[in-house]
């Protein structure tokens, strides 16, 4: 627990990334690039990215700090949005390898809309609200981006 508001105690979540996870992540992706080198060479395939900017986005998902920086950018973005939640960061406890948020209570949308295919079918309330949000808000971010 972190010290709240009021000095009230706080209910928070800490992640910590296992040791020798990310050896262990790039030892599985050294196989991967041998048999997409291996499909490249015999079965003439390509594939439409580079090796080194894959491995880049990987390590920067598996980097604490970078999660923290995307909860604050959510939370600022749904800013208003009553029924849409995100936990707050506490930004003296965060490393690479290390996140506490404050708990949050709710529901993942994952869990709720079971089949992406028929999201829009089958989600309702809050959920389909927050789909659709998060539909237009990548748009917006895709076309100021080109």
């Amino acid at each position: 627990a972190l010290d709240g508001p009021g000095g009230r105690l706080r209910d928070v979540a800490v992640k910590v990334q296992h040791p020798g996870v990310v050896d262990s992540a790039f030892m599985d992706l050294d196989i991967v690039w041998k048999v997409v080198e291996f499909s490249e060479r015999f079965l003439h395939m390509t594939m439409p990215f580079d090796r080194g900017d894959f491995d880049e986005v990987i390590q920067a998902q598996m980097d604490f700090t970078r999660e923290a920086f995307n909860l604050q950018r959510f939370s600022r973005n749904f800013r208003g949005e009553r029924r849409i939640r995100f936990p707050k960061v506490s930004p003296q406890f965060v490393t690479p390898a290390v996140l506490v948020e404050t708990w949050a209570d709710g529901k993942v949308i994952s869990g709720i809309m079971e089949d992406f295919d028929n999201a829009a079918s089958s989600c309702k309330g809050v959920a389909k609200e927050a789909f659709c949000a998060l539909k237009q808000k990548r748009r917006e971010v895709q076309g100021q981006l080109c």
